[in-house]
């Protein structure tokens, strides 16, 4: 999945350094990653559905 180490890394400080956080690159990371993140999930969701039958 692209940018998958970056998802990563950033619930890695979310959650371990949250004191540290930059709430700027928050900002826009969640408004400029999170649509095309959630497109990649509905994608790889309906791909399981079809291979489960669901």
């Amino acid at each position: 999945m692209p940018g998958l180490e970056r998802i990563v890394g950033l619930r890695n400080v979310l959650a371990h350094e949250y004191g540290d956080i930059n709430y700027e690159i928050l900002w826009l990371a969640t408004t400029t990653e999170i649509p095309g993140l959630i497109t990649i999930l509905n994608e790889l969701v309906d791909e399981a559905r079809d291979a489960t039958g669901l």
